[in-house]
């Protein structure tokens, strides 16, 4: 039976643009690193407005020139290319952010649902005025896209740095809710959370950073409330449920 056509102006219009470009309109060169200009699965905002990516390319943005790999948001609205791994001057990071563990894949960075904060691993050492990093290690950090200002996630209880870990640090995915408040993520610190009784074995865990009450929370437990071991998968949905 042959199908009715669909009225014309019921169609819809696809396009396709390209997002590693800088605000002028240049293509992301090279880069001078290992992974190219940039790694594939970007982090997009439900409206798909903001589109976040990783790229080693030093033309993206200005006064590029650290040679790593950088965090940054494309906004499809206003067709502009700003920096997410920035220092509190606006500088790049002075260390690989969005992807410390290498390879050509998207486990560190992510974007809230609505746009407005994106959660990226880095090693770089001064993205935060006044505290000493000196954990050699990723964190996880948040980006107010719109106050463009970054906090620490994986924070101590005293608010700093943690070095209660040799290996790993900030590990595997990181997701937020939708609103910005919670954020999920792996690591194998083990003082995050001052309730928790974790052995300082290295051992990834999943943790919830409450942003507004300023509060860690320790997930991956037995039934009787033992830490457990060897868990580094999560899903966060709407900052109310979390599943691993």
């Amino acid at each position: 039976m042959r199908q009715p056509i669909e009225p014309l102006e019921s169609r819809r219009l696809l396009t396709v643009t390209l997002a590693s470009q800088s605000t002028a309109g240049a293509t992301a060169d090279a880069g001078a690193g290992s992974i190219g200009a940039t790694v594939m699965n970007p982090a997009v905002s439900d409206d798909g407005r903001f589109v976040v990516f990783v790229s080693e390319s030093a033309n993206l943005v200005g006064n590029d020139g650290n040679g790593f790999a950088d965090v940054f948001v494309r906004d499809r609205t206003t067709n502009e290319t700003s920096l997410v791994s920035a220092a509190p001057d606006g500088s790049p990071g002075n260390g690989v952010s969005g992807n410390p563990g290498g390879g050509n894949a998207r486990t560190g960075y992510a974007i809230s649902g609505n746009g407005r904060y994106v959660v990226f691993a880095s090693e770089a050492t001064n993205l935060i005025d006044g505290q000493a990093d000196a954990n050699n290690l990723p964190d996880y950090f948040v980006r107010d896209l719109q106050n463009n200002t970054t906090a620490l996630v994986t924070a101590t209880p005293a608010g700093g740095y943690s070095i209660a870990s040799t290996v790993g640090g900030a590990t595997g995915l990181a997701t937020v809710s939708d609103d910005g408040r919670f954020i999920a993520f792996t690591s194998t610190y083990s003082d995050l959370d001052q309730d928790a009784n974790d052995p300082d074995d290295n051992a990834a865990d999943v943790f919830v950073r409450d942003m507004t009450a300023g509060t860690t929370r320790q997930l991956t437990r037995t039934f009787d409330g033992e830490i457990g071991t060897g868990t580094d998968n999560h899903a966060l949905s709407a900052g109310i449920r979390m599943s691993w």
